[in-house]
């Protein structure tokens, strides 16, 4: 694709759409996108965690 690539991934083998399935259908986006920083500036993506929730009441 002339200066740029695509990739698709394919992550399969669930039976069902389960708890797991879920947890791990949402890690994608932050892996690719440590992965597209890495091949964009040769830098590994800073991810810091995130701040606990704030317990009320």
């Amino acid at each position: 694709m002339g200066e740029a690539c695509r990739l698709s991934v394919t992550h399969d083998g669930f039976a069902e759409e389960n708890e797991t399935f879920a947890q791990t259908k949402s890690g994608w986006p932050m892996i690719l996108s440590g992965l597209k920083t890495l091949l964009e500036t040769g830098n590994a993506l800073q991810i810091t965690a995130p701040e606990p929730a704030a317990v009320t009441g």
